[in-house]
């Protein structure tokens, strides 16, 4: 019911998008009814412009890490070919986290907003109709949110992200996996090795859906990858219970501590969105 209630408000913005563009979701500003039919749906003009190089870079289908095509080889590109972390059979993105992709995203986690959802599943699901490998995937799987962190958040982004995409794709959305320990967020964290140890054991399944899992060709779904620790430890569950195939869809790609750092603007629009509504939305 959850998964069918959100749907209808998707189609009710999307509708209400068609009507009256409104705001942009990435930078706010009013959208020129005049202009709207001759831009993505739900960005002005400016933000169009800007997001369509994103959409068009190329990356490396193994880590997501944008990448020239001539340096991709049959194992990945030059930077994961020596990173053992990547236990995934392949990975589709929309771009990397920069504006106004960052943007969107930051409206999804600290806001909840349901536009961005809309925004990012449609793009998404057309990026994962490219790959080889989408007709193999039986089911979505978000990263779970432990039921602390979600005190502190609008929504649970990541399964909002996949029951959006889920709709699209015609897919089911299962919680195969669970957050069974609370660690501080990632986005604190700048070392790989130190995230890899912030999130190392945090996931586990839940035992009533243990036979359900084996000889599935799951996709993983979570908004951003940045050193791959926890889609690295929810894959390492997943396998563990006997799924034949995992993949990875998410949003965006950020790489080493200055690549998911917000600019100056962003940082101060993150901030507004934390001392929203409810003045309770902590950082991470």
């Amino acid at each position: 019911m959850r998964g069918l209630s959100n749907t209808a408000r998707g189609c009710a913005a999307e509708m209400l998008d068609a009507i009256w563009p409104g705001e942009c979701i990435a930078c706010q500003n009013r959208i020129d009814a005049q202009c709207a039919p001759v831009v993505r749906p739900g960005l002005c003009a400016a933000c169009a412009d800007l997001v369509a190089p994103l959409l068009a870079s190329g990356y490396c289908p193994r880590c997501a890490r944008t990448a020239r095509p001539e340096s991709i080889h049959e194992r990945g590109c030059a930077w994961c070919r020596t990173e053992r972390v990547w236990n995934i059979a392949g990975i589709a993105r929309l771009g990397p986290y920069e504006s106004p992709l960052r943007e969107l995203l930051c409206d999804l986690k600290f806001r909840g907003s349901q536009r961005a959802a809309n925004w990012i599943s449609d793009r998404l699901a057309v990026e994962l109709r490219r790959q080889s490998w989408f007709d193999r995937i039986e089911t979505l799987v978000p990263v779970p949110m432990h039921w602390l962190r979600r005190l502190q958040r609008p929504c649970a982004h990541a399964r909002v992200l996949a029951e959006a995409l889920g709709a699209r794709l015609g897919l089911p959305v299962r919680s195969w996996v669970w957050r069974r320990r609370y660690a501080p967020s990632q986005m604190q964290i700048a070392s790989r090795h130190a995230r890899m140890e912030n999130v190392a054991d945090c996931f586990g399944p839940p035992l009533w859906k243990l036979g359900r899992i084996r000889g599935r060709r799951i996709c993983i779904v979570d908004n951003l990858v940045v050193s791959a620790a926890t889609i690295h430890e929810v894959s390492k569950v997943l396998r563990s219970l006997g799924a034949a195939e995992i993949y990875v869809a998410t949003a965006c790609r950020a790489v080493g501590p200055a690549g998911f750092q917000a600019k100056p603007g962003t940082a101060q629009r993150v901030t507004e969105l934390q001392q929203g509504a409810s003045g309770a939305f902590l950082d991470g």
